[in-house]
């Protein structure tokens, strides 16, 4: 996805590919394995991270840049594809 922090829609994202929102959310779930909301959260989740190993930008920030509402939304979803809290995965030097 080449802008996950973007507020897309499944009818932008249906649109793209030229085809009906239940026909690409069946496809997408057929060949990917999971949903398009799951898969676009996977990447902005994805994104937040590359964004914490590379910056020390506030949570605030890290969340809006990533396509998150908020940093709550952001834990929330970040919650459900790894262990450690966002702020542990920050190198040690980057923590204070």
């Amino acid at each position: 996805m080449a802008d996950p922090a973007r507020d897309w829609t499944l009818s932008q994202l249906a649109d793209l590919g030229h085809l009906s929102e239940r026909h690409m959310t069946r496809l997408f779930r057929e060949h990917a394995g999971l949903s398009v909301i799951a898969y676009v959260n996977l990447m902005r989740v994805t994104l937040a991270r590359d964004i914490l190993t590379q910056s020390r930008l506030d949570m605030e920030t890290v969340a809006e840049r990533a396509g998150f509402s908020s940093p709550r939304h952001l834990r929330r979803i970040w919650a459900q594809h790894n262990t450690l809290p966002p702020s542990h995965y920050r190198t040690s030097d980057q923590r204070n």
